[in-house]
């Protein structure tokens, strides 16, 4: 009932209410922000994953706007002023766009889906988020992966929603009828327990080992990912160091060119200083030349004067002090002039190698600088590899642990089957007998399937055959009419009906699926001895009651002819129920022995068949066991198959006695049994005698010689066997492989049937006899006698026909339904069923 209420409600169209979307979602609680990008996306939805986020994911930019609907951690739509969903992603993923991951009332989640794209699907979105922003092939998978370790079940249930929508519950469906079969394997039945369980805990132990090799790998993997980046961490520890002392050397180099620049400024505004004085100075000495030229003039004026002379004199030495002092200071100017000129040069020097120090410091700082950024790069490369193992490592670990929790189930429940087992063996004997019956009913509805294809052909011509056979009979019943002989012959039957009862069970026997080629070659020698007994009998009066000498006699001597009639009809039937009946007697009883032993043939065929099954699952020759199979519906080859079959099984026994010590304890207590059983069954087929060089029997006799056990005392009157009955008979002792009739050797459709009664030769007109039969005076005296007996005889014979033809249409219904024939023995069946039943492996 609930797969078919899940099938309707899988078929049902559901139309739900529609929804308004609002234009404008509500705010909700800011948890992360940040920029748009597919790696920054799937970032911010891992986020949402990890705190079952209900709420949407805002990408804003110029002039567009994109929003992720999420509920439980799980992109379910997404609004976008785009339609196709692959658009909409790539839209969503432009790098500079602000994103937002923002959670709001899980209320508020139905209205905002109603906005969404329509055809959004959540393995949709994942391809769409893994192409739109690459091509490359490894990228994509790298972010399928990403995201199939994030989406990937859920995915997986989606597309499982999505096809099972093509799929229906037959609810008209004929139901079909069970077949019982009798079990073909050895695992159900000469193992008792089964090795599934075993094997289940060998695999798991086996993925158990690989998980942990796997495990002890990636805990490697997982060491050695640790000192890389504890080395990397060291290296990027380093190389801060080194920018942080490059920065100190390049602060120091600054300040010292600061300085430096510092001293230039003074040197040149001291320089200058220098220059104007020096122009001042050689401006006051040209003035002072001046003066003294001027002076000169006026000494040479007032040398008359001496007064002015002395005065004259102090004035040049204060002038000469002066000019002294004054180049002495020009000297020690132009002598710092050139020191100052010297420190300008200098400095100048070194504030170029500065500059070349410092250009090649900004060089060794980027190259530093994209060293540093290679490494944070790796580091988180490391970190995600690291991130990803110890995932994987989580993974492994719950697999581990799903896996002996599965093995300790498999423990306990083999302890369990084990403690059941005792109380299923009761049950597996009853199932074995009802098997074995159901077998035993398959093998004789499949024989008489076989037997009814073969014969099917055959009477679509025996039956014109016997149309013309009821012709001729119905001639051959006017001529007999007409015969005293065959009247004499058929007054007596009381013989010949004992044999009724055997052929009934000879009929019974045909409707068992069996071959019954020894039956009827046993049939037919009875009839041969029964009609040379009749030709016996019949040889002496058979030219004295031709209708030729009757005639004669009649014509001759009337009275001598009913007289002679009467001795002859006297002296046959005397003859017949002494002869006949005990010729019919023997022939009976010998039938009915072989009938025993025919049964007991099939019997143990059956039983045959059974263990040949078991052989076959036990590993024995599959062509010979399946040869032998084939001939199993054939008692004559009984002694054959016996010997076959009880070397098959001291074969097996053999190799389970050689492969003993390579078993261990509680094989070996399974397979005790097994020896036990197939013992028993050696010593069974031993003790039937038929695997010797010459069964004992009345049937393996009259196989073996062609005559029944009545002949072979030496009895019977002595008849030929014919030599294709002897070679039919012994050809399955002598052969040596078996083979299927049905395949090897094509059966006729119409096969001939040896006639068993031959025709009298028709009497002669005109008979000539060496001696006179009867005296003439005898026929003189009885001429007028009338024969009075002749019509009641014709009646009588008449009487017996009808009598004759109502029990063969009689024998004809029974042998249709041998299923209502009140002949067949029910408890020799039930004596036979429950031989069956107690045959265990």
């Amino acid at each position: 009932h609930q797969h078919l209420i899940a099938n309707a409600a899988a078929m049902v169209d559901l139309a739900p209410e529609p929804m308004v979307a609002p234009e404008i979602l509500p705010e909700g609680f800011l948890m992360r922000a940040g920029k748009s990008g597919v790696d920054s996306m799937i970032a911010m939805l891992r986020t949402a994953l990890d705190e079952k986020v209900d709420g949407y994911m805002l990408i804003e930019g110029p002039g567009e706007k994109h929003e992720v609907i999420i509920r439980q951690g799980m992109p379910v739509a997404i609004r976008s002023r785009s339609d196709d969903l692959q658009a909409a992603v790539f839209a969503a993923t432009t790098p500079g766009f602000d994103a937002t991951l923002r959670r709001i009332e899980r209320s508020e989640i139905a209205g905002a889906m109603a906005g969404g794209i329509g055809d959004f699907s959540l393995n949709g979105f994942i391809s769409a988020l893994a192409t739109c922003r690459t091509r490359s092939d490894s990228r994509q998978e790298t972010l399928r992966g990403r995201m199939a370790r994030m989406w990937g079940f859920e995915a997986g249930l989606e597309l499982l929603d999505t096809s099972r929508v093509g799929f229906k519950l037959i609810e008209h469906k004929a139901a079909g009828e069970a077949s019982l079969k009798p079990v073909e394997s050895e695992k159900a039945v000469l193992l008792p327990v089964s090795r599934h369980q075993g094997e289940r805990a060998a695999k798991l132990e086996t993925s158990l080992d690989e998980s942990r090799i796997q495990t002890a790998r990636l805990k490697d993997k997982l060491e050695e990912s640790a000192q890389s980046a504890e080395w990397l961490r060291d290296e990027l520890r380093l190389a801060n160091d080194r920018c942080d002392e490059l920065h100190e050397r390049i602060e120091g180099l600054n300040i010292s060119l600061d300085e430096s620049a510092a001293a230039k400024r003074s040197a040149d505004e001291n320089s200058e200083e220098v220059s104007d004085r020096a122009s001042r100075l050689s401006k006051r000495v040209a003035a002072l030349e001046h003066q003294l030229e001027e002076r000169a003039s006026e000494l040479a004026l007032a040398l008359g004067d001496s007064g002015s002379r002395s005065q004259l004199r102090k004035e040049v030495a204060e002038l000469s002090t002066k000019e002294a002092h004054l180049s002495a200071e020009v000297e020690a100017n132009s002598e710092k002039l050139a020191r100052l000129r010297d420190n300008i040069e200098n400095d100048e020097r070194r504030s170029r190698m500065l500059t070349d120090q410092v250009s090649a410091l900004s060089d060794r700082h980027r190259v530093s600088a994209t060293d540093t950024d290679e490494i944070e790069r790796r580091l988180s490369r490391a970190r995600e590899e690291l991130s990803t193992v110890e995932s994987e490592t989580h993974e492994v670990r719950k697999m581990l642990k799903e896996t002996l929790s599965e093995r300790d189930e498999v423990g306990a429940k083999s302890n369990h089957l084990q403690v059941e087992l005792r109380d299923l063996m009761g049950e597996r004997q009853s199932l074995l007998r009802e098997l074995g019956d159901l077998a035993a009913n398959r093998g004789e509805k499949e024989g008489e399937l076989a037997h009814l294809i073969k014969r099917a052909r055959e009477l679509s011509g025996a039956h014109e055959d016997a149309l013309a056979d009821i012709a001729e009979a119905e001639k051959i019943r006017a001529r007999l009419s007409e015969e005293p002989l065959a009247r004499a012959l058929m007054g007596e039957e009381s013989g010949i009906e004992a044999l009724g009862p055997v052929l009934e069970r000879l009929e019974h026997a045909r409707t068992m699926g069996y071959s019954v080629t020894l039956l009827d070659r046993a049939v037919e020698r009875g009839l041969q001895l029964i009609q040379f007994t009749v030709e016996e009998v019949s040889r002496t009066p058979r030219y004295l009651l031709s209708n030729e000498v009757m005639d004669i006699l009649e014509r001759q001597s009337p009275h001598t002819a009913g007289t002679v009639r009467g001795l002859t009809n006297w002296s046959v039937k005397q003859r017949l129920e002494n002869r006949l009946a005990e010729t019919v007697q023997h022939v009976v009883l010998d039938l009915e022995r072989m009938l025993e032993d025919y049964e007991q043939s099939v019997t143990m065929l059956r039983r045959l068949r059974q263990v040949l099954d078991q052989l076959q699952g036990l590993g024995a020759p599959t062509e010979e066991v399946e040869s032998l199979l084939l001939s199993c519906n054939r008692p004559e080859s009984l002694p054959l198959i016996a010997r076959k079959a009880r070397r098959l099984i001291q074969m097996a026994l053999d190799e389970i006695y050689l492969e003993a010590d390579q078993r261990d304890a509680g094989a070996a207590v399974r397979l005790e049994t097994t020896t036990q059983v197939l013992e028993e069954l050696v010593s069974q087929i031993e003790a039937t005698g038929l695997t010797g060089e010459d069964p004992n029997g009345p049937l393996w006799d009259f196989q073996r010689s062609g005559m029944l056990p009545w002949e072979a005392r030496g009895d019977a009157p002595h008849v030929e066997v014919a030599e294709d009955a002897i070679v039919e008979l012994t050809q399955p002792l002598e052969s040596t492989d078996i083979i299927n009739e049905n395949q090897h050797q094509p059966v006729p459709e119409n096969e001939e049937v040896e006639e068993l009664w031959t025709d009298l030769p028709p009497p002669e007109d005109n008979p000539e006899t060496e001696t006179e039969l009867v005296p003439k005076a005898m026929v003189e005296a009885s001429e007028i006698i009338e024969s009075t007996g002749e019509a009641d005889q014709r009646a009588w014979i008449e009487q017996e026909l009808a009598r004759l033809d109502a029990q063969w249409k009689h024998r004809g219904e029974v042998a249709s339904e041998p299923t209502t024939n009140p002949l067949v023995d029910e408890d020799m069946l039930s004596d036979l069923e429950s031989d069956l039943a107690d045959l265990e492996l």
